[in-house]
């Protein structure tokens, strides 16, 4: 998906703005059952070593795909926290 987002979109806000609508759209259920990607997380957590370092991989990977998206804004100073 991100990697779909920097071929299809040229400006970081507009890739940014598809993260927050995805997010937007989704609340509703995220706030009903929790988030999908933590329960994910959770499950493959409980599998072998390789699957639970690939779970402990999803959410800092949206954070670094944010944190590049700011920067590339401009925002280099605070790209970090707006990331998290």
């Amino acid at each position: 998906m991100l990697s779909d987002w920097e071929q299809e979109v040229s400006y970081p806000r507009e890739r940014i703005g598809r993260f927050i609508d995805i997010l937007i759209v989704n609340q509703t259920k995220i706030k009903k059952i929790g988030c999908p990607l933590e329960t994910l997380s959770t499950e493959l957590a409980k599998l072998d070593q390789t699957e639970r370092n690939d779970a402990n991989d999803i959410f800092p990977l949206y954070a670094r795909w944010l944190k590049v998206q700011f920067r590339q804004l401009n925002r280099m100073v605070d790209a970090d926290c707006l990331a998290g």
